[in-house]
């Protein structure tokens, strides 16, 4: 079906050009005057609330609400048209005490004026017989919820009454009145009063000032007739400013007023130099900033002078157009700084750490550089160094009061760091079991003028290459321990293995003929692991017919131990085990089946 209502509220007062804020439901109907032309831009996606009787309209979407006041008894007829020539609706209720009484009554049926719900994009409102005081209630809607713009406008020519034009919103004055510039800050408070008539009963009044971009923000309801501001610490830069005053919610209520922002009241123009320390003899660098041009006491005119390496005082005047300032810049000449260090460690086995001190008596001030040796530097009065090479070290010390002006001492040969002792050894023969369980250990390490063995069965040597009967087999770690003439230890260890004697049988024919006697191809062992034992039989074809990884199960001559003995022949085993060292072993052979 159709359509969507604007609803306004006629209080009679239109404004021709004038582009008007519309109020989305009764309670902030906006006003009205007939006697300038009024737009504004069409609601989208909106609709009525749920109360009034909306008379002829089906629908209410988008809707605008206003309101007039009658000022001139008679006909008033108003013309509704848009920009994009799209479906507009409008309805009229009243005639009402005041806006806010029509609101109260619900606009009921009774009260429906005149109403429109045509598929037009124009439209034409008729209040008949209006009386002086009345107030009646307009509602446009934007059926089509396209953009447009909506302009209402009384037809002079049906139109006998007329309405009042002071329920709408109007500045008559906006004052601005500047404080004085406050010193050192340059700044200044503006204060001022907004008047005005009928303001908008809901939004905002923002005052705006354009020097500064500072804003003072009023919201509604707002004071019948004016409205106080205030802006503080505004610069004092002596331009021209402005102070505007707008309604949010009729940008058209608004006024501009300019004033002048007081001068500067405070000139600063400093100029800046340090002071410098130096040693006796060596010069130093004064630098002036902050002016355009430097006059120094030496008669330079340049930002930059040399001074020499006496104690004296300079003075610079600095200079930007009018204004001028003078600095002073004393320069303090101090004896070059004096150099001692201690360390606490100074000698050690590889690797070790040393703690310096810098003795700083006499240097204030002073920044301190170390050289440890080993191609290391360091900083700080309490450093620290790991020292990693061995050999004698030359220990170096700068102390400085900055360039020019320093000191550097060393201690020859300060730190001794002794070379570690390195245990290394080897021993044979690799594979040893205990039909022969001597071990010879042959020593190869380095810096190392005392040997202690220790060989992991409770028994020790201290001889350089000594040999080792073991009473028995197994894993015994083998500890070498060595010391220099420096004291230097270190140690290695190595495992050495005394093997267990390993013994297999294994015969070359069985009988499988049931009589008790070699029955069974088994396996006969010592020294075998059964955790990891395989025994496999094949045929002369190499099919096998037998396997089994249990060390105690024996071949009895059938395929898989199961049913008839096999023809009489030559078979292959192949047997996988792992010796209780470890090892890996692999057996093949033949096996005569006998009958």
């Amino acid at each position: 079906m159709k359509k969507i209502f604007l609803i306004i509220f006629v209080v009679i007062n239109l404004h021709a050009g004038h582009l008007t804020a519309q109020g989305v439901g009764c309670s902030t109907a906006s006003p009205f005057c007939t006697a300038v032309p009024a737009t504004f831009p069409a609601q989208q996606n909106t609709t009525a609330p749920v109360g009034p009787d909306y008379g002829c309209l089906g629908s209410q979407p988008n809707p605008a609400w206003f309101y007039l006041q009658v000022s001139t008894p008679g006909t008033i007829t108003l013309d509704m048209s848009n920009s994009a020539n799209v479906d507009i609706d409008y309805i009229i209720w009243g005639p009402f005490a005041s806006a806010a009484a029509g609101c109260a009554s619900g606009l009921p049926l009774s009260t429906n004026v005149d109403c429109s719900y045509s598929g037009s994009s124009t439209e034409t409102g008729i209040i008949p017989g209006a009386v002086v005081g009345q107030v009646y209630v307009l509602l446009i809607t934007n059926y089509s919820n396209q953009p447009t713009t909506i302009s209402l406008v009384q037809n002079s020519s049906g139109s006998t009454g007329a309405t009042n034009c002071a329920i709408v919103c109007a500045m008559s004055a906006l004052t601005a009145l500047p404080g004085p510039c406050v010193s050192p800050a340059n700044t200044y408070d503006l204060s001022g009063t907004v008047t005005y008539t009928a303001p908008p009963a809901t939004g905002t009044l923002t005052i705006t000032n354009s020097c500064s971009g500072a804003s003072q923000v009023i919201s509604a309801p707002f004071n019948a007739v004016t409205a106080n501001y205030s802006f503080i610490g505004l610069p004092s830069n002596g331009l021209g400013c402005t102070v505007t005053a707008v309604f949010s919610s009729d940008p058209n209520c608004t006024m501009t007023q300019n004033y002048t922002a007081p001068p500067l009241c405070y000139v600063d123009c400093p100029v800046f130099v340090d002071s410098a320390r130096t040693c006796a003899g060596v010069s130093t660098v004064l630098t002036a900033s902050g002016s355009n041009t430097y006059l120094w006491s030496t008669g330079a005119t340049t930002a930059s002078i040399t001074a020499s390496g006496v104690s004296a005082s300079y003075s610079v005047i600095g200079t930007s157009g009018t204004c001028s300032d003078t600095a002073v810049s004393l320069v303090t000449t101090f004896p070059p700084p004096t150099v001692s260090f201690t360390g606490d460690t100074l000698s050690g086995c590889n690797k070790f750490t040393t703690n310096f001190t810098a003795d700083t008596a006499g240097n204030p001030g002073a920044t301190y550089s170390w050289n440890f040796g080993e191609s290391a530097s360091g900083t700080g009065i309490h450093p620290s160094h790991i020292y990693k090479e061995a050999g004698k070290h030359t220990v170096f010390l700068t102390a400085s009061f900055g360039q020019g002006c320093s000191t550097t001492d060393s201690i020859h040969n300060m730190i001794n760091v002794f070379a570690q002792s390195d245990a290394q050894f080897n021993f044979s023969p690799s594979d040893i079991d205990i039909i022969a369980p001597t071990v010879y250990f042959s020593n190869t390490s380095l810096d190392a003028t005392q040997w202690l063995w220790n060989f992991g069965d409770t028994t020790s040597s201290i001889i350089q290459n000594p040999d080792h009967t073991y009473s028995d087999v197994g894993a015994y770690p083998v500890t070498l321990y060595t010391s220099n003439i420096n004291g230097c230890t270190d140690s290695v260890t190595h495992l050495v293995l005394i093997n267990d004697i390993i013994t297999k049988y294994i015969p070359n024919a069985f009988t499988p003929n049931k009589n008790g006697c070699n029955d069974v191809f088994n396996i006969y062992s010592y020294g075998i692991s059964p955790d990891n034992f395989e025994l496999l039989i094949f045929n002369r074809w190499g099919k096998q017919i037998f396997k089994t990884n249990d060390i105690n199960e024996g071949w009895n001559g059938g395929f898989n131990n199961v049913g008839e003995v096999l023809e009489v022949g030559i078979y292959v085993y192949h047997i996988n085990y792992r010796e209780l060292t470890g090892k890996r072993r692999e057996l093949l052979g033949h096996i005569a089946l006998m009958k």
